[in-house]
């Protein structure tokens, strides 16, 4: 994981980890956005959808940042004939691609605990 925040979950057959820039380093994610980034998702257990697993790992964000949650999907590397089906099913959405063009940004413009959290402040 880059430097920074980071989370990594882990159950056997499935992991996934969250990284984003500490806001208080200075340090700016190359693309610029200002969220909580996937850097890691694999899922090969067997019976659990990988859009709940993503939902499960949201539970873990407090505050997603002004950019929400970010992932990037490498288009030619999934098998599937829809890439980034498993974020889309958790909400998120088609934003853009990458600097080099070969991938495709997913992003959820905010996240359910922290709007919870904002309304009780």
């Amino acid at each position: 994981m880059p430097p920074g925040q980071t989370i990594v979950l882990y159950m056997p057959g499935a992991v996934f980890g969250w990284w984003r820039p500490a806001p208080s380093s200075g340090i700016v994610a190359m693309n610029k956005l200002d969220g909580w980034t996937c850097t890691i998702f694999r899922n090969e257990s067997s019976g659990v959808l990988s859009s709940a697993l993503i939902l499960a790992a949201e539970a873990f964000i407090t505050d997603c940042g002004p950019s929400g949650l970010i992932t990037y999907v490498f288009d030619k590397k999934i098998r599937s004939t829809n890439p980034g089906a498993c974020f889309m099913a958790a909400g998120y959405r088609r934003t853009g691609r990458s600097a080099d063009g070969k991938k495709t940004l997913l992003q959820k413009p905010f996240c359910p605990r922290s709007a919870i959290t904002r309304k009780g402040d």
